[in-house]
């Protein structure tokens, strides 16, 4: 379990650099904070982990980190990739959604960016 935790929190600290380059006060339309978390991320994150965490939150960093902590435990799973999540997966999660790692169109330069980060930082 602490392996998948540190595996997800790489990919995490990744994400950030990728989405806004550390950036906690970026916005980009519906996407807030250094995760460039959406206002319907926030909602089911809070549908299905019981948070009340508020769009706001994602421009404070522990708050944002705990979000995608959350929402990538709760979809970049076995059970729902039919695998092993990878760091590919989980990036393509963040950025699509829950079928976002089946997604290849627009998504590849994405994945690469994360995947090249996670492997400088290990």
């Amino acid at each position: 379990m602490r392996e998948a935790v540190a595996m997800i929190m790489t990919v995490i600290n990744a994400l950030i650099q990728v989405e806004s380059g550390g950036d906690w006060k970026a916005r980009n339309g519906d996407c807030w904070g250094g995760l460039q978390i959406s206002s319907v991320m926030v909602e089911d994150i809070n549908r299905f982990a019981g948070t009340k965490y508020k769009h706001e939150d994602a421009f404070y960093g522990p708050s944002a980190i705990h979000m995608a902590l959350l929402y990538l435990d709760h979809y970049a799973t076995a059970e729902n990739l039919g695998h092993e999540a990878t760091v590919e997966d989980m990036a393509g999660i963040w950025r699509n959604g829950l079928a976002g790692w089946k997604r290849e169109h627009g998504n590849m330069e994405y994945v690469e960016r994360v995947r090249n980060l996670v492997e400088a930082g290990r």
